[in-house]
């Protein structure tokens, strides 16, 4: 029964992720500390988030603050640091990514433990590392 219940909430997920990918590019904290999500290009600045670990954040990619484009595959670039209370924001201990290529219509996962963080990143069904 366990392993039925453990396949339809993977099936859920998954869709999820893809339902996301088709209406806003979404950045998802994956790793133990908070994260800060700045919007380096392809926006107008505007969107810059706080991430709590297993949180997330979206934004339609029809959208011009996010898109100003408005087209589902142009590239929006992102930095991720981890987030820090002290005055050492730009401390590069804290990068996770730099100027972080995402397709608007995609997605951006940081994952990883420990210190060692990655962004990983999707474009609607396939996955491409930076």
């Amino acid at each position: 029964m366990k392993s039925k219940f453990m396949v339809a909430f993977l099936g859920v997920l998954f869709f999820g992720l893809m339902a996301a990918d088709v209406h806003a590019f979404c950045i998802y904290n994956k790793i133990d500390k908070t994260i800060l999500a700045e919007q380096r290009s392809g926006g107008d600045g505007s969107f810059n988030v706080k991430i709590e670990p297993n949180g997330e954040a979206c934004c339609n990619w029809q959208i011009k603050k996010c898109n100003t484009s408005g087209k589902r595959d142009e590239i929006v670039r992102f930095t991720i640091r981890r987030h820090t209370t002290t005055l050492d924001v730009l401390n590069p201990s804290l990068m996770v990514c730099s100027d972080f290529p995402i397709q608007a219509g995609g997605l951006l996962l940081v994952e990883g433990s420990n210190g060692n963080y990655r962004c990983v990143r999707y474009d609607y069904d396939k996955e491409v590392e930076d």
